[in-house]
């Protein structure tokens, strides 16, 4: 889709994270898939390989057009609940360690806070153990 240049759009925070986390996840073994939204046929998926999803729950708009401030829900599906509450401690741990220096593309990310640790709420199959923690993301537009 071609749009207008008249004015700058809110970036897209999901698409953003998503880049950010498929460079960590690399580094990782075994390598987590990182999507948006839980495949249907996840479960085949997490018996070789975690599931990071990331997903923009709200947001709070601009601050004088320059700030975005978006609330972000972190979560881990895995085989089990230990490794998947042993990811998601690392991955809460170095997004907050990101705060004024991650290289995010077009945005910089301002200011991170760990708003709900990590909980592990119930699941449609209780075998397959998602674990979640809620951020707030304050990041800075390009001018």
């Amino acid at each position: 889709m071609k749009l207008p240049t008249d004015v700058t759009p809110r970036p897209d925070i999901e698409d953003i994270l998503c880049d950010l986390f498929e460079k960590k996840a690399v580094e990782i073994d075994p390598t987590p898939v990182v999507v948006t939204e839980l495949p249907q046929d996840y479960e085949f998926t997490i018996q070789d390989r975690p599931i990071i999803t990331i997903r923009k729950t709200t947001g709070s708009g601009t601050t004088d057009h320059q700030v975005d401030a978006s609330f972000i829900e972190l979560a881990v599906v895995y085989r089990t609940r230990r490794e998947a509450w042993q990811l998601l401690n690392y991955l809460a741990a170095w997004l907050c360690s990101l705060e004024g220096r991650a290289d995010m593309g077009p945005v910089r990310l301002a200011a991170i806070e760990e708003i709900k640790s990590p909980v592990m709420p119930k699941w449609v199959d209780p075998e397959h153990r998602r674990v979640q923690a809620d951020f707030r993301m304050d990041i800075r537009r390009p001018r």
